[in-house]
């Protein structure tokens, strides 16, 4: 029997504009939590917001990520327009008058999420380290039982 489709309703559309809470690199230890879009590299370019002599280079990162044979200047830039269009809680308007810089690792990890969505963060998410097996499972079994 198939599943009867239904219409999203433009509640859940306007919960989705808002944007997902993600974790991303933080300044020191901490994770830097965000409210982050995914924009349309298509809508970025047709408003004008990645300037045509970029569209190229905009398009690589967008497909392949970061990669050699795009200038380090032009990869900046990309890379702040896709943060000014995905930040939507803080904006990196509000970041830098709290007197921070987006680092190079959070622009990188915008990027992936832009990309591949919260898949796209787990490499810069750091890997907890595997809990210590300290012999005591009988004895939690034991007074359970």
């Amino acid at each position: 029997m198939s599943t009867a489709l239904k219409i999203t309703s433009l509640g859940e559309l306007k919960k989705k504009a808002l944007g997902c809470m993600e974790q991303l690199p933080g300044w020191d230890d901490e994770p830097f939590i965000a409210r982050l879009k995914r924009p349309s590299l298509l809508g970025l370019a047709s408003k004008g917001k990645i300037p045509n002599s970029m569209l190229g280079s905009a398009q690589k990162v967008f497909s392949k990520g970061v990669s050699g044979d795009v200038d380090i200047k032009e990869v900046y830039s990309i890379a702040r327009i896709i943060a000014e269009e995905s930040l939507a809680e803080p904006t990196v308007e509000q970041i830098e008058e709290a007197g921070l810089e987006l680092t190079d690792e959070q622009l990188m990890a915008i990027i992936s999420y832009t990309q591949a969505g919260s898949a796209g963060l787990e490499r810069f998410r750091p890997k907890q380290a595997d809990s210590e097996d300290t012999g005591s499972k009988q004895d939690v079994q034991r007074k359970a039982e």
